[in-house]
């Protein structure tokens, strides 16, 4: 799936795909068309905030967790997010929004 957003005040192209579905969960992998360089130590605080969990965190990625899903986002822009529930490639890209920091 295909979503026009905004990041930076520039427009960027964010695509959403089904890794795998079980049950009532889904594995999903949301990425831009570019690379965002993401300051993840910045985006570490701002979710830890947002009561997500981190499980850990470095320069280019940062492993995190939040009502049974987790989630793992790079300094590139890509975002894989495990055990959303119920699960659908429109959820994943809303999920990635305030995640990334991509405004509509």
């Amino acid at each position: 799936m295909k979503t026009g957003l905004t990041f930076g005040g520039q427009p960027v192209n964010v695509y959403s795909f089904e890794l795998c579905h079980y049950g009532e969960n889904g594995d999903y992998e949301v990425f831009p068309d570019r690379e965002l360089g993401l300051d993840l130590a910045s985006a570490r605080d701002r979710l830890s905030a947002g009561g997500y969990e981190i499980d850990f965190a470095a320069e280019e990625v940062l492993i995190f967790k939040k009502a049974g899903a987790e989630y793992t986002l790079f300094d590139d822009g890509r975002l894989i997010i495990e055990g959303l529930a119920p699960g659908s490639c429109e959820q994943a890209a809303e999920t990635a929004v305030p995640i990334v920091g991509y405004e509509k």
